[in-house]
């Protein structure tokens, strides 16, 4: 095991799982993408606007993470390995009914089709790849301070490149 990983192999980047508050030093996103340079690119916004934030690369260590710790912001890849994102949020809606975390879906899928099944399923937003970096730190600045206060989905929000 990577002494970056947890036994679930899951990467961590810039934070273990937090103890004690998701706030005490900074708001805390989880990643879900199974391509490194995806993963790199969102840590070095993450990193930019002082946000914790913990990377994983498959559904299967979402959930499981989503039973010890409450991120502020989830950015979830539609195209897993191990579960499609439009199934994952479902589980997530269903399991953990009482969440009320903004969940963006990070995609390369583009057509209008595709962006429509995105907000059907209740995403807070998406973002389509390749995306601009100033457009990311935008919506996760937004959707932090939304959070904090009191979130209200926006499902139709998705942004084309």
């Amino acid at each position: 095991m990577n002494p970056s990983e947890d036994s679930y192999g899951n990467r961590s980047e810039g934070a273990a799982f937090p103890e004690a508050s998701p706030h005490a030093d900074g708001p805390l996103v989880v990643v879900v993408d199974d391509h490194e340079d995806s993963v790199g690119v969102v840590v070095y916004v993450l990193e930019s606007i002082q946000c914790r934030h913990i990377s994983m690369d498959s559904g299967a260590g979402l959930l499981e993470a989503l039973r010890s710790i409450r991120p502020d912001v989830i950015l979830l890849d539609i195209l897993l390995p191990d579960i499609n994102g439009l199934d994952l949020i479902d589980l997530i809606r269903r399991e953990f009914s009482n969440l009320q975390i903004p969940i963006i879906a990070v995609t390369a899928l583009s057509s209008a089709q595709d962006r429509h099944a995105i907000a059907q399923k209740g995403f807070t937003d998406c973002l389509i790849k390749p995306f601009d970096l100033s457009l990311l730190r935008q919506k996760l600045q937004n959707y932090l301070y939304q959070h904090q206060s009191s979130f209200f989905p926006i499902s139709a929000n998705c942004s084309a490149p």
